[in-house]
């Protein structure tokens, strides 16, 4: 959380996100960004209700289509991973490197929309999901690891049917289910002793680690999905 802030306190100022960390429905921000906050707080939230009707207010406000994509995918996608990551392997960002994270974290989402440019028009929704995503998910699911690419991909789609989407046909064995379902689930809900407990029936730290790097993409990119389906509906709608 430490370094998303330092995201947001680079354009709104500490006090501010704090506020928003706090209760954003009381944050002192923009009408435009109160609502883009609600609606990642949904997506985020309730992935399995959200649809193109969540979206239509932010239209409405004059956010354009490309200024919803760009929100989702550091928002829905980038955040979502990052949270789950650092909450399974009890990652914590030192104060003095909190400023350099939040630089990097923006510049990421930056680079992977560095061709959707934002304006006051309303630009359409573009339908493609950034190429750098999509490489970044086949290099979680099938790139060279110490853990196997059979369970990687297993616990990928695992992760993935707690939003809707099939499941493999390849179970993820009993041992780390739980440490997968959590994350999936609730990340915060992690403890040390879930990790020891893997480490302890074998798996290794760099096996539990991409574990966890697996289930947590999947999340953020389970509910990129389900955004990127609800702006194709509105879309629709609009034409």
């Amino acid at each position: 959380m430490l370094t998303h802030g330092a995201v947001a306190s680079r354009y709104l100022g500490e006090d501010v996100v704090y506020e928003a960390f706090a209760d954003w429905t009381k944050a002192r921000v923009r009408p435009e960004v109160k609502a883009t906050l609600g609606v990642l707080a949904k997506l985020t939230t309730c992935p399995l209700e959200f649809n193109a009707n969540d979206i239509q207010p932010l239209l409405k406000l004059g956010i354009p289509a490309a200024g919803i994509e760009q929100a989702v995918v550091i928002g829905g996608y980038i955040f979502n991973y990052q949270n789950r990551i650092a909450d399974a392997m009890g990652a914590d960002v030192l104060k003095d490197k909190v400023n350099r994270a939040g630089k990097m974290l923006n510049l990421t989402g930056r680079s992977m929309l560095k061709d959707r440019k934002v304006s006051g028009e309303a630009v359409a929704y573009s339908g493609v999901i950034p190429a750098e995503i999509e490489a970044m998910v086949d290099s979680v699911r099938n790139g060279t690891g110490d853990s196997e690419i059979a369970l990687r991909r297993a616990v990928f789609r695992r992760g993935m049917a707690f939003l809707g989407f099939p499941e493999s046909d390849t179970a993820v064995p009993q041992t780390i289910t739980h440490f997968v379902d959590t994350i999936a689930q609730h990340a915060p809900d992690i403890t040390d002793q879930d990790v020891q407990d893997l480490l302890n029936a074998g798996w290794s730290e760099a096996e539990v680690f991409e574990v966890a790097v697996a289930a947590s993409v999947a999340a953020g990119y389970g509910r990129l999905k389900i955004a990127w389906a609800a702006l194709a509906d509105l879309s629709k709608e609009i034409c």
